[in-house]
């Protein structure tokens, strides 16, 4: 990212993009990191009880994973291509989006297929905005500073970090909840915090809150996306996937109460970067910061 003079706001374009761009860009690749470890993680308790796991998924179970593992990978190269302004990365994503979502079709219960197919969907949609092709058009204004390198390092990682121990703290199992290692998550909400807050004093002055809105939305799409996720489990829906899937309930009510707060501070946050109390009009799109 670019940095800006210490008195100046960075311009983000319109209302709706290209901050809309970014944020469904890095969800993307931390869901695609968050999604082939937990694959990878889940493949090594795979190989050590083959024989038994074998016996409790199916086949087609089975493929689905091998589907999920690639789409992760394709997903992670294109969204980082796209970062860097590589027009043809969309194509690529769109694409490899439309098998993804067919082969998850032929292979999964039509609730799985379908939740599945809501945030690919919606992240092709953004894609092809007007504004996104003038995103594409333009060229990056100049090499981002080492200030700024150390800052969106930091936001990335306290992105992934609040990411991961949310839902290691509701869940309960799996990778995320292992991170843990017996001690209250409540250190990793306070690491996280320490994180946050060092990044927002390493960034510049013109592009603190644009950046904190940015990583906390980033954070509210990616959970958003894996909550929904978890709707097919519900005992409403279980049934509609057959004998082999059993209910799952989340906490629904305080995970997303945590999702809603984070995301009307990402929003103030987007919004003060805006300058919305002097009700000025959005600079012109060329000022945008420059993620590549």
């Amino acid at each position: 990212m670019q940095t800006t003079e210490k008195n100046q706001t960075p311009d983000h374009g319109t209302c709706t993009t290209p901050t809309a761009l970014y944020v469904v860009l890095f969800a993307t690749i931390l869901q695609s990191v968050m999604s082939f470890i937990s694959l990878a993680s889940f493949a090594g308790f795979f190989w050590r009880q083959s024989a038994v796991l074998a016996q409790t998924y199916t086949v087609q179970q089975r493929a689905s994973w091998v589907v999920t593992a690639l789409w992760a990978i394709v997903a992670l190269v294109v969204a980082i291509a796209m970062v860097r302004r590589r027009e043809r990365a969309r194509t690529v994503y769109a694409g490899a989006g439309a098998v993804t979502i067919a082969a998850w079709f032929a292979l999964l219960p039509w609730p799985l297929a379908v939740v599945g197919a809501v945030p690919i969907a919606w992240t092709v949609a953004v894609l092809y905005r007007t504004s996104t092709n003038r995103y594409f058009a333009d060229t990056p204004s100049g090499a981002a500073t080492c200030r700024a390198r150390v800052a969106q390092t930091l936001f990335a990682f306290s992105t992934a970090l609040l990411y991961a121990t949310y839902l290691g703290t509701f869940l309960g199992h799996g990778w995320m909840h292992d991170q843990f290692g017996g001690r209250p998550p409540l250190y990793h909400f306070v690491a996280w915090l320490v994180i946050l807050v060092t990044a927002l004093i390493i960034a510049s002055r013109g592009a603190r809150a644009w950046t904190l809105g940015v990583a906390l939305m980033v954070f509210v799409v990616a959970l958003a996306a894996a909550m929904i996720g978890f709707v097919p489990y519900t005992a409403l829906l279980v049934h509609a996937m057959g004998p082999h899937y059993q209910a799952y309930e989340i906490l629904w009510g305080p995970m997303f109460l945590g999702m809603a707060v984070l995301a009307f501070v990402a929003w103030l946050a987007l919004r003060t970067a805006k300058g919305w109390w002097r009700r000025q009009e959005p600079p012109p799109h060329g000022k945008m910061p420059d993620f590549g």
